[in-house]
């Protein structure tokens, strides 16, 4: 809802001051959401989503990008009055800012997707393996049983 509502305000983004960085350089935080589709679909008609994930990448001025853990922006606070100047000088100057969203989204596509589908790659095969593991034991059972029961009936 936050999303729907509020999307052009989140696009233009928000200035904020990270305390525990002494490097006085500017980078921009930018948050991704992604989501892995298996094949099945749902009611409406949407592949069904199996995992979803918000992910954080950072860029620096010299246009770096890194991954910036998950929600960074909590040890982050809001910019002061005093430094509203300063800021605004700064910003006027930045170089990469026209293609920020394209850094972030290049990035996110050539690192943190495919680890993202690896982890859940993994969970669900080892949910498969478990899921055969526990058929086929489950129908030796039954075939064990049934071989007794046979042999019982022709006694």
């Amino acid at each position: 809802m936050i999303l729907e509502r509020h999307h052009d305000l989140l696009r233009q983004g928000a200035i904020l001051v990270d305390v525990n960085d002494p490097d006085e350089g500017v980078r921009a935080l930018v948050y991704l959401e992604h989501s892995i589709q298996d094949a099945h679909t749902t009611k409406e008609g949407r592949r069904r989503i199996v995992s979803r994930r918000l992910q954080y990448v950072e860029i620096d001025s010299a246009g770096q990008t890194t991954e910036a853990g998950y929600a960074p922006y909590l040890d982050y606070r809001p910019l002061e009055e005093s430094e509203q100047l300063v800021v605004d000088i700064v910003l006027d100057n930045l170089e990469f800012q026209d293609d920020i969203e394209s850094k972030a989204t290049s990035y996110a596509i050539t690192s943190l997707v495919a680890q993202h589908l690896q982890e859940v790659r993994e969970r669900k095969e080892e949910l498969i393996e478990k899921t055969i593991h526990a058929v086929q034991d489950r129908l030796t059972k039954e075939i064990n049983y049934w071989d007794k029961r046979a042999a019982d009936l022709r006694s």
